[in-house]
């Protein structure tokens, strides 16, 4: 079988990037650096990238911003970082991953000799050097999605859900797919057509310095297919040392092996805003995007998540007037692991519309951690017609967001003689079934009669004893007392063995709280009482109803 790879060319990835900006006018340029910058905006900069109206007005990638302020008085610049080009490819990559075996990045294929400041001009008015490009192997995947046209447009479409605009060309060999898809657009070539797909691009396709682009053109080689006609000994000593490598491409031959992509163990996305967000309105608005973004990593991962983590960055002049910490992060611990948008969003909103800005905020950053494999329904076409298995998932998180972390979950009998122990909340799975509760030998532990209500924590009432006055609210009497059960030297192997003797006791009111004479009416109970056999202390432990 031979070899079939994918390439996702993004040819305005950095343009889109600075769209989400707030506040980013158009017409615009991109410069990328290798580290942030507080500085101002440099007039000898290099624009790696210009928006579609710069570009009519005559404004190119690879000019200099003072030279393209020649052009364009107004134009904007945007600093932009490497590392938040690679975040982006990285979100690409994993749902790549979805439809073929393995993924690689621009980055770490180096296949590509393009200046570090920019200097690439792909059609369309963008290009962000090696920075616009993700690979996937899908030898042999293609006919999962019938067939490879029809592959090429379900990763245009799966990328367009992360915002970006792609294309999309399957071909012998990484270097072939992407040059392909960055001057002609989505394409399928053929396992033997490599040549011909490639003979009609100019030479500026070609993995050649810009200096040998320079000295090609003077001497009219404008295509490949020209460089091609040419006798391959004297082109040898002109191409430099990449020379045997650029050959082997001209002539279709394309074999640079793809370095895997790993991704990583936490899915983050994250947005800034100018001005920031006062309101939990537009703040959920913003975090529907995120999560969605974040949802379909999940889903090509096939994982979901188990933790929702949002950092919330506050304007820190506001912040500091208003004396409140200028970052707040809200974390929710889900009962059970999600991965659909709808249901991480129900979980979110929960806690998000209860929330008080004490100052605009500027930047928010969603992270998904405690990634599990997403938990799979078997579709039954027999089966009569039930709850969706994935409502109780979502309802689970809901509720988890809204009463807190460890609110929410499922009593089982626990392994304790103790009755205070014996019931106790366990996180809930859906895929185990209702009839594998756990039954140690506490579960066959009965008392005569259960009481209604059991106190989690007994309260210490005096003496027991018929005419005694206990108080563990209002003030009782005891009228009489008959032994229930006894347990004697339970759990004997731990620190805390207990010797406790049960009883059934009938109460009635004689004074309350402040201490004066009950009314004539008087008010009875029935209580589940013991008596500590080693300190002979009385403790309340339930109540029947």
């Amino acid at each position: 079988m031979s070899k079939r790879i994918a390439a996702i060319v993004l040819p305005r990835l950095a343009c889109e990037l600075a769209l989400r900006r707030e506040g980013t006018a158009s017409p615009f340029g991109v410069t990328i650096e290798d580290e942030p910058s507080g500085a101002g905006d440099d007039a000898t900069s290099t624009l790696c990238a210009v928006d579609e109206l710069a570009w009519r007005y005559g404004v190119r990638p690879g000019q200099r911003v003072a030279e393209a302020s020649a052009f364009v008085g107004r134009l904007a610049v945007v600093r932009m970082t490497r590392a938040k080009l690679v975040l982006a490819l990285e979100s690409v990559a994993e749902i790549a991953l979805g439809f073929g075996t393995t993924a690689a990045l621009g980055l770490e294929l180096d296949a590509v000799s393009v200046p570090a400041g920019g200097g690439a001009c792909y059609p369309g008015g963008a290009g962000a050097g090696p920075l616009d490009t993700v690979w996937l192997d899908v030898t042999g995947c293609a006919r999962l999605a019938g067939g490879e046209d029809l592959l090429g447009d379900e990763l245009r479409a799966q990328t367009g859900r992360l915002g970006h605009r792609a294309r999309v060309a399957i071909a012998g060999g990484p270097r072939i797919a992407q040059a392909v898809a960055r001057w002609t657009g989505t394409r399928i070539v053929a396992p033997d057509a490599g040549a011909r797909a490639l003979e009609d691009l100019p030479v500026a396709a070609l993995p050649l310095t810009p200096e040998l682009l320079g000295y090609l053109g003077k001497l009219g080689i404008l295509s490949i297919g020209d460089l091609a006609q040419l006798p391959r000994a004297g082109l040898a000593h002109r191409l430099g040392p990449r020379a045997q490598e650029v050959l082997e491409l001209v002539a279709g031959r394309d074999e640079v092996p793809l370095v895997p992509y790993q991704p990583p163990r936490v899915v983050a996305e994250q947005a800034s805003f100018e001005p920031g967000l006062d309101r939990t309105e537009p703040l959920l608005f913003v975090l529907r995007g995120l999560v969605a973004h974040a949802a379909a990593r999940l889903q090509a991962r096939g994982e979901a998540c188990g933790r929702v983590v949002l950092e919330l960055g506050l304007d820190r002049a506001i912040a500091a007037r208003a004396q409140c910490a200028p970052q707040t992060e809200i974390a929710l611990d889900l009962p059970v692991s999600l991965a659909d948008e709808a249901d991480l969003l129900r979980a979110l909103h929960a806690r998000i519309e209860r929330l008080e800005l004490e100052a605009p905020v500027v930047w928010t950053l969603l992270r998904l951690e405690r990634l599990t494999a997403a938990r799979k329904t078997q579709l039954q076409l027999l089966r009569a017609r039930g709850p969706s298995p994935d409502a109780l998932p979502a309802l689970l998180a809901e509720l988890g967001a809204a009463l807190g972390p460890g609110r929410v979950g499922r009593l089982e009998v626990g392994d304790s003689h103790r009755p205070e122990a014996r019931s106790m909340l366990v996180p809930i799975d859906p895929a185990r079934p209702q009839a594998e509760s756990s039954s140690g030998p506490a579960a066959t532990l009965c008392y005569p009669v259960e009481p209604t209500r059991l106190l989690p924590e007994p309260i210490y009432v005096g003496k027991l004893e018929p005419g005694r006055l206990i108080a563990p609210g209002p003030f009782y009497l005891i009228d009489r007392l008959r032994l229930d059960a006894r347990i004697d030297r339970a759990e004997w192997w731990t620190a805390e063995a207990i010797c406790r003797d049960y009883a059934r006791a009938w109460l009635h009111t004689s004074r309350d709280r402040a201490g004066h004479p009950a009314p004539a009416a008087q008010e009875h109970a029935e209580a589940w009482i013991y008596m500590d056999r080693q300190s002979r202390r009385g403790f309340l432990h339930g109540w029947y109803d």
